[in-house]
């Protein structure tokens, strides 16, 4: 698991009654959120909500993406909330938002930020979550301490040459002078653009002609999800 966002805390806070905070953060890689927390103050018993916008172009939220799937029950003390949310996220800029129901103040804390990075709105019934998010009715240089925990995108494996297994008539090419059969591997391994100037061929009898070249170690990947690239050519 990883985060984005404001994992500390802090004892400066900011009041609002039906307020909706949301905070600016920006996240380099892909994901899958799977809940949001934030550190903040309600009373006994106050539903806690929160949600994920888009940003709008411009620095501020825009659609919202998601919400939780259940609010959260303040107890009465300032800590750590947390609300089931699930979304599948590309890198970016979103913002994360918290929002307390049943008319009642809560205190959100925060440490300095960038220009108005985080803004508020209000006015809303609670859990109906505008969206468009909309003109905030302020905006801050603050940085709530609310985060996403997210699980990264898979990315892709790679399995190149790694060594010979069997050579056969074939044997190694640079620059279009033969070599020898040894480590045949080495002069098809290129890990980004293909290069030419070094490569392998085989006998007069390809057809009879085998190279076996063992590939490195990856996991086990999913059935169907495997391609295979050979670039070759006939001389």
């Amino acid at each position: 698991m990883a985060t984005f966002g404001r994992t500390d805390n802090t004892s400066a806070s900011e009041q609002g009654t039906d307020s909706i905070v949301a905070t600016k953060f920006t996240v380099a890689e892909a994901g899958t959120i799977t809940k949001i927390t934030a550190y903040v103050y309600a009373t006994n018993g106050t539903p806690i909500s929160m949600a994920i916008y888009a940003d709008n172009g411009s620095g501020n939220p825009g659609t919202k993406l998601a919400e939780d799937s259940g609010s959260a029950t303040a107890d009465g003390t300032t800590q750590w909330y947390e609300c089931n949310v699930s979304y599948a996220f590309v890198a970016g800029t979103y913002h994360l938002a918290v929002w307390a129901g049943n008319a009642v103040t809560m205190s959100a804390f925060w440490l300095a930020g960038s220009t108005n990075q985080a803004a508020f709105k209000s006015g809303e019934t609670f859990r109906t979550w505008p969206s468009p998010y909309g003109t905030p009715a302020a905006q801050l240089d603050r940085e709530f301490c609310i985060y996403a925990t997210y699980t990264p995108a898979a990315t892709g494996q790679f399995a190149r040459p790694a060594s010979d297994v069997a050579d056969g008539n074939w044997t190694k090419y640079l620059s279009g002078v033969q070599g020898n059969n040894t480590d045949l591997f080495s002069y098809i391994d290129e890990a980004t653009t293909p290069d030419d100037t070094d490569s392998i061929r085989s006998g007069t009898s390809p057809d009879n002609d085998t190279c076996e070249i063992a590939l490195s170690e990856v996991e086990s990947p999913a059935a169907g999800t495997v391609t295979m690239r050979i670039r070759a050519r006939w001389m």
